[in-house]
Formats: structure tokens, C-alpha cells, sequence
């Protein structure tokens, strides 16, 4: 993936960092505490591709946005912040019987396509939702993505037959005041 660079952190953390647009950060938490390493397929060409189409989408949604109209104080902060906006997906998979030779999977088609819905339409509600008693910016810290905004979606076991279990994706960003 061109122009994305990989880090990881204490076996559990994979950063996704697109330089000088926006950072997306991919942290999986395990019960039987399970490294990256051990997630199968998290690394192959199709999930490249699936996070790289993902990347798109926010770039083109980012877009979207320039095109409102910057003269609106809101919308003239609330962009420029988002260029800076790390976004967190931490997805808690829980297994319904442990298993010592368990493998797992991730499925970034249910884990990443419903995020940007929700990430981006509330970012939207935000710009839409103007103050009339007010003239002064929102405030942006209180911008309605929090972490208890929380939407379930289904993962995807290795093992046949065994029934999928659900990922609990959290959206948290934060603003950089650098």
C-alpha cells in the first residue's frame, strides 16, 4: 500500500498511517490475549486492498466536505481538524468456548464499510446542526462521536462451523491541538 506505513506496538497494535492526511489506527484486544500475528488472513493481499479501498473512501469523503461552504466558521474549523483526526477501531472479539489452537479472523468488510456511515454521517450532523441562539463555533470536543457511540458487527471465525462472534467497534477520535 503506497504511501501507508506500518507500525506495531506490543504485538497488538497495527497503525495504519497515511502521511500528512489522516492516521487510521487498528487495535484488536483478544480474550486469550492472542497477538496480530496470530489474527489469520490480517495480512493478506485481499485485506491490504479491503484497508486501501477503506483509506479511499475517507479521502473522498474529506473531499466532500472542502466543498461545503468554507466561508461558515464551523465548517471552516471542523475540516481543518479533520485532517489531523486519528480515527480508533478497537474491536473486542469474544469467543463463546476458549480454545488453545482457536484461529481467528478478522472480516474488515463488517469491521470497516458501516464505520464510515457512521463516523461521517455524524461528523455531517454536526455541520448541519447550527446554533440559532449562537454565532460562536461549536465546540468541537463535544462533537457527537464519543466513545459510547459502540455498533455491533460480525466477525468471522476461522474454524468451520463454528458460530460468528460479534466485534464491538468502538469510534473514537480526538482532535490534535498541536
Amino acid at each position: 500500500m503506497e504511501g501507508v506505513r506500518y507500525t506495531e506496538d506490543k504485538g497488538q497494535l497495527v497503525k495504519l498511517e497515511i502521511l500528512n492526511e489522516i492516521i487510521l489506527r487498528v487495535e484488536f484486544t483478544y480474550i486469550n490475549k492472542k497477538t496480530i500475528k496470530d489474527v489469520e488472513g490480517f495480512d493478506s493481499e485481499e485485506n491490504n486492498q479491503k484497508l486501501q479501498d477503506f483509506i479511499e473512501r475517507i479521502k473522498v469523503k474529506l473531499g466532500v466536505l472542502e466543498g461545503l461552504e468554507r466561508e461558515k466558521e464551523t465548517t471552516k474549523i471542523l475540516y481543518e481538524k479533520l485532517t489531523k483526526i486519528p480515527f480508533i477501531f478497537d474491536a473486542t472479539f469474544y469467543e463463546e468456548k476458549q480454545s488453545n489452537d482457536a484461529r481467528m479472523s478478522v472480516d474488515l468488510d463488517n469491521l470497516l464499510k458501516p464505520t464510515i456511515d457512521l463516523i461521517f454521517g455524524n461528523i455531517m450532523k454536526l455541520v448541519d446542526n447550527k446554533s440559532e441562539s449562537s454565532s460562536k463555533p461549536k465546540d468541537l470536543n463535544k462533537c457527537p462521536l464519543n466513545d459510547s457511540q459502540i455498533v455491533e458487527l460480525s466477525a468471522k471465525r476461522f474454524v468451520t462451523g463454528d458460530k460468528p462472534r460479534k466485534a464491538i467497534v468502538q469510534v473514537k477520535p480526538f482532535f490534535d491541538e498541536t
